[in-house]
């Protein structure tokens, strides 16, 4: 029975793949809530989230939504996208947030740091700097199947160079209750 769930399960993620493929559009805004955007790929009235939104909004990385629209136009570089109101979440990723503060001496860090986590599969987002041997702690979301993976995708990342420094990782919701 188990292999037979397996297969069902491999089917399935492979079904879903094809589907995205080939979207309606390759870049759209999704209006997540009044005070939050954020980047997917939109196909037949659903919107799949490429970018980490914050995870005050319920959403994360990767999640299937429904959307209504598009509401507005707006720019992104050169040219005019659109945006689309979320409704509700149709298939949940269940990938969660992870925040994080970081030392990226080298402007190309920031790349190394990116492909780091891709090459799990995951996701990071860390504010980009021109400068080179910018010292300073910035914070950073990650995704990542728990904890423990992101720790071990900064360490790694951190060991070859030892100017790269990472503190602080912690769940989102650390964060939420220092606010209150």
């Amino acid at each position: 029975m188990q292999i037979i769930t397996k297969i069902k399960a491999y089917l399935n993620d492979q079904k879903e793949k094809r589907f995205w493929r080939f979207p309606d559009q390759f870049i759209a805004v999704i209006q997540l809530n009044d005070n939050v955007k954020v980047y997917a790929i939109v196909k037949n009235g659903l919107a799949r989230l490429d970018r980490i939104p914050k995870p005050e909004t319920g959403y994360s990385y990767l999640d299937i939504i429904e959307i209504q629209g598009p509401v507005a136009k707006e720019m992104f570089r050169d040219d005019e996208i659109n945006v689309y109101k979320a409704l509700n979440i149709i298939k949940k990723s269940n990938r969660p947030t992870f925040t994080f503060k970081a030392i990226l001496p080298d402007k190309r860090d920031y790349f190394y740091l990116l492909q780091a986590f891709e090459d799990f599969k995951q996701k990071a987002e860390f504010p980009w700097s021109t400068t080179d041997n910018n010292l300073t702690w910035r914070k950073g979301y990650c995704t990542a199947e728990s904890i423990q993976q992101a720790e071990q995708i900064l360490s790694d990342f951190c060991k070859k160079d030892s100017r790269r420094k990472f503190r602080d990782l912690n769940n989102w919701d650390y964060y939420l209750t220092l606010k209150k």
